[in-house]
């Protein structure tokens, strides 16, 4: 490579010219948090506002990701917030609450 281009591409990068950088999706921890741990709780064991306690729930994953996506009783639906993709990682992490019962 030229080292004028080298040059100019470091002078670019250093001062924030066509480098961009990226963030990383949230985790799904950070979904629950953000999300549903106003009322499931940090762990998925409150009930608040009629939520069911997620530790202890028997719902599959598909059932879940179907009340995620479009809410149930008073919970809102989150298919406009959250991608499928999102969506479907909630709801395994959700099924993770209910297996920290069982240790």
């Amino acid at each position: 490579m030229n080292p004028w281009w080298c040059g100019m591409l470091m002078f670019s990068c250093s001062w924030g010219f066509a480098c961009k950088t990226y963030e990383l999706p949230p985790s799904p921890a950070d979904q629950f948090k953000k999300y549903c741990s106003n009322c499931h709780g940090l762990n998925g064991n409150l009930s608040i506002n009629g939520a069911i306690k997620l530790q202890y729930s028997l719902l599959n994953l598909e059932e879940r990701k179907l009340i995620i996506a479009n809410g149930r009783n008073a919970m809102t639906g989150f298919s406009k917030i959250l991608s499928p993709l999102e969506i479907q990682q909630l709801a395994e992490y959700t099924l993770e609450l209910k297996s920290k019962t069982d240790q």
